[in-house]
């Protein structure tokens, strides 16, 4: 796969699995006018700090899990250099947030640590694959970037959501 196709997969996957997981997608872009790396703005308006926060996990770790899926192998076999450093810290980081916080507001029993898993995300990614390619298909034309509000109508298009 090209490595442009396959950056528009990775974003769109982020962007996708974090709105399917509550997240409001802020923008989504090939290049940032921060960093001219590609990325996605998530945020969780109204989501405790927990739920925020492992949301925002499962949404940093489907980028590279879209890419296994889109060249057709198995995400078993994910090398280093399939899973990006930022995507593996963003993840981390949020990981440790939600468990701090989960010291202080929840038991360890409420905590649903399994939506991390790489088979669930890949579920996910399964099932809603063509909303992902919406998305990548749409990050095609410049200037290489969608807003928050073009991702959601994109996304609820293709997830058959009407208003």
């Amino acid at each position: 796969m090209d490595p442009v196709r396959r950056t528009q997969i990775h974003e769109a996957a982020h962007a996708v699995a974090g709105w399917l997981e509550g997240l409001k997608v802020e923008n989504v872009a090939l290049k940032t006018p921060e960093t001219g790396a590609p990325g996605v703005l998530l945020s969780g308006p109204g989501m405790d700090v927990i739920e925020r926060n492992l949301a925002m996990a499962c949404a940093a770790l489907a980028g590279p899990l879209a890419v296994a899926i889109a060249e057709d192998y198995s995400p078993a076999f994910l090398s280093e250099q399939d899973v990006s450093k930022k995507d593996v810290k963003m993840a981390g980081t949020c990981v440790g947030e939600a468990f701090k916080a989960s010291l202080f507001l929840y038991d360890d029993s409420e905590l649903d640590w399994g939506r991390l898993s790489k088979a669930r995300i890949k579920t996910m990614l399964c099932q809603h694959w063509g909303t992902v390619k919406a998305v990548a298909a749409a990050l095609r034309a410049p200037p290489y970037e969608l807003t928050g509000e073009e991702v959601t109508e994109i996304i609820e298009k293709a997830e058959g959501i009407k208003k």
